[in-house]
């Protein structure tokens, strides 16, 4: 078990410290032009809706090895995988929980992981879900906003949020 591995094993779940809160007034957000959602321990509604998303790459580490005296190919051996970095870009919510869990641990100097699903959606019909992936363990890395301006104090948009995770599985 690596460092980062008991630093987050070592934390409690979102649940047990961050208040999730759901988006309010659904119906008042322009929906129709984002396309994924985050959920959160099971709920129904999303915590967060986002236009695009980038960095989802699983890769396979291998070990290279020679036969000696033979120098046709390399014998490969598969090892473990690993994950990039997943930034969601173009975000809204209502919710102060992408700040709140940006926060948690800052002081102690640990990241608290959660686990949730992001749902991918047809544009013209939010409620049909096209596909959903399983987050394990992810906590965010980096999190910014556009500027703020007063017309539009009560919801929070989000430039981009980076996220580092366990691994990631197609439900």
């Amino acid at each position: 078990m690596g460092l980062r591995d008991s630093l987050i094993k070592s934390t409690p779940k979102a649940a047990d410290s961050i208040p999730v809160e759901p988006l309010t007034d659904i119906t008042e957000f322009p929906i129709l032009t984002y396309q994924f959602a985050i959920k959160l321990n099971g709920m129904d509604d999303p915590v967060g809706l986002f236009q695009k998303i980038s960095g989802m790459k699983v890769e396979r580490a291998v070990d290279a090895h020679t036969q000696g005296g033979f120098n046709e190919f390399t014998y490969e051996f598969p090892r473990e995988f690993s994950y990039n970095h997943v930034t969601f870009e173009g975000g809204l919510t209502s919710s102060s929980f992408f700040y709140k869990w940006m926060m948690v641990g800052k002081e102690q100097g640990f990241a608290q992981g959660i686990d949730f699903v992001l749902e991918q959606r047809y544009p013209n019909q939010p409620i049909d879900v096209v596909k959903s992936w399983y987050f394990n363990g992810a906590y965010p890395v980096s999190w910014s906003i556009p500027t703020l301006d007063v017309t539009n104090s009560k919801n929070i948009v989000i430039e981009t949020l980076e996220l580092s995770f366990n691994y990631f599985e197609l439900e």
